[in-house]
């Protein structure tokens, strides 16, 4: 693929020609041209085919949409206080005043997961309705749906949107991205990251059922048994009889008669002698790699690397869940929120169920901090996310138990005199 010239931009242009992705006379950047993946390029659909309806690529997928939409999302306004009703939240697809799963916000993680790219659109009243212009509806797309143009005098910065015949402007639409070492305005996805692991898996998965369904014989070969040879009308036959007969997963341990002139040999190794087993363990644990995901929550306990679910869970949380919100809040506040006055999406860090562990830890550690005197009890609250208490947790506590027995008896300490009584 040669090299584009995009917004007059030469750099634009050599990182979209070596993406692989879709670039029209106009100067708009598509995914749906196809992603660059090894040595040709893949269509989204691939990366849906082979990774979301591969059964560990689906649960990783909606196991991390599902973990960042229902985290304790929070509005906070002026002087950093959270709101218990926030027109923000509910733009988000909030269901109730409770806080729960963010309907919204788990598109947007399904959408990166599969495709790297996620764009929202809002849309709402103008200024003169009653909702003084804030949007009250959200959609969300994914990356083939929607082509992007560059802006050549920014790096990384996008002038504008289309999707089918509809152009919007950056204030109406937004993109989400994972990061792309080859483009500033295109994003990798877990699935185009290891998309021949996603692959690989879903075809030996597809041997095994080609196995059972014929009878569980291993895969044969063709020997010919003339003399001197098969003749070519025989060897274009034989070839058209392997293709369409014995090749492949779904004709794995097939028995048919063989075409004139040639014998079926049974090779005689099956999924075993192949290594199709360790194949498939070692392709399942490139998937949980490459979406960051701890094997066993999602099922897999062979290959559990913690010692209990509990800190696995933690280090989901950690590592790949939190990560995730961070980038979705940053970018939402900076778009979104600012049209909600001083509203923003914070995280609630300190009530994530999965973390609660942590949390008690934390404050054991800081209650020791407090006895000895390190550490005022506002210090410590305000450490674990709680209200202050007031001008009297802000002075240092001491603990009885650190002072001296004769100091709290009366008695007079080492080193200094006792008062003479008063002989009048």
């Amino acid at each position: 693929m040669g090299f584009f010239k995009v917004a007059g931009s030469r750099l634009y242009s050599a990182g979209l020609a070596l993406l692989g992705r879709r670039i029209d006379p106009e100067g708009w950047y598509s995914a749906s041209g196809g992603f660059e993946i090894g040595d040709g390029p893949v269509e989204y659909r691939d990366l849906v085919k082979w990774g979301y309806y591969n059964a560990w690529g689906r649960a990783c997928i909606n196991l991390l949409a599902n973990g960042v939409s229902s985290l304790p999302w929070t509005v906070r306004g002026r002087e950093d206080k959270v709101k218990d009703k926030s027109p923000l939240m509910a733009i988000l697809g909030q269901p109730s005043e409770d806080i729960g799963s963010l309907p919204i916000i788990k598109s947007v993680m399904q959408h990166l997961l599969i495709g790297g790219e996620a764009y929202l659109l809002q849309k709402g009243p103008g200024e003169e309705s009653p909702n003084r212009g804030k949007p009250t509806r959200l959609w969300v797309f994914p990356a083939y749906e929607v082509a992007v143009t560059p802006n050549a005098k920014s790096y990384g910065d996008i002038l504008g949107f289309k999707r089918g015949t509809e152009t919007y402007a950056p204030e109406e639409m937004t993109q989400i991205k994972l990061f792309n070492p080859m483009s500033p305005i295109g994003g990798v996805s877990p699935i185009e990251a290891d998309f021949y692991a996603f692959m690989a898996n879903t075809i030996i998965m597809k041997w095994y059922a080609g196995l059972l369904v014929n009878g569980a014989r291993p895969s044969a070969q063709l020997i010919g048994q003339s003399p001197g040879g098969p003749s070519q009308t025989a060897k274009k036959a034989a070839e058209e009889y392997v293709r369409a007969l014995m090749a492949g997963a779904e004709n794995a341990g097939k028995v048919t008669a063989p075409p004139p002139g040639f014998e079926v040999k049974a090779m005689g190794l099956g999924p075993m002698d192949l290594g199709l087993t360790e194949m498939e363990e070692s392709s399942r644990l490139r998937i949980f790699a490459a979406n960051g995901v701890p094997p066993e929550t999602v099922g897999d306990h062979k290959h559990a690397t913690y010692s209990n679910y509990e800190e696995a869970g933690q280090r989901l949380y950690q590592d790949t869940i939190i990560p995730y919100a961070v980038t979705i809040a940053a970018v939402l506040n900076k778009w979104l929120a600012p049209r909600f006055g001083e509203d923003r999406l914070t995280i609630d860090m300190a009530n994530i169920p999965a973390l609660q562990e942590d949390k008690d830890a934390l404050a054991e550690r800081f209650s020791k901090y407090v006895k000895s005197s390190i550490m005022t009890p506002n210090e410590a609250r305000e450490g674990l996310g709680l209200d202050l208490v007031g001008a009297e947790g802000d002075e240092l506590l001491t603990d009885m138990r650190t002072v001296p027995l004769k100091q709290v008896a009366g008695e007079p300490q080492i080193g200094t005199t006792a008062p003479k009584e008063s002989t009048e």
